[in-house]
């Protein structure tokens, strides 16, 4: 099976280099950055690349890819999903927000602002 040349050129860069790369993104944006190919997934797959910290902004495509998405809160108790709200709200991001309030299900409350 033939390899894209994308990949190729990503795995062929020397690990110092593509951590100055990857050095230049905000830390929300490495999950994200990490779907480009298998060998930047195999590359950057420790806790600090993975993570998304909710109380940054996080790219609002990927928020609503992960807080919609069928049973994304079924396990999270109410002052878990209270803490969702606290923290997206802290990002800044009115659409996160706004993901987060229908994902979670409960109502912004006054500890949110």
């Amino acid at each position: 099976m033939p390899v894209a040349p994308q990949q190729l050129q990503w795995s062929q860069l020397l690990p110092e280099l593509a951590d100055k790369v990857v050095g230049y993104l905000d830390p929300n944006e490495m999950p994200i950055f990490r779907l480009v190919n298998k060998a930047a997934a195999a590359q950057f797959r420790g806790p600090d690349h993975t993570t998304f910290r909710l109380s940054q902004p996080v790219p609002p495509h990927a928020f609503a890819a992960h807080w919609l998405a069928p049973g994304a809160t079924r396990g999270l108790p109410l002052g878990r999903r209270r803490q969702l709200l606290c923290l997206t709200a802290a990002s800044g991001v009115v659409a996160n927000l706004e993901v987060a309030v229908r994902a979670a299900g409960c109502l912004l409350t006054f500890e949110v602002y």
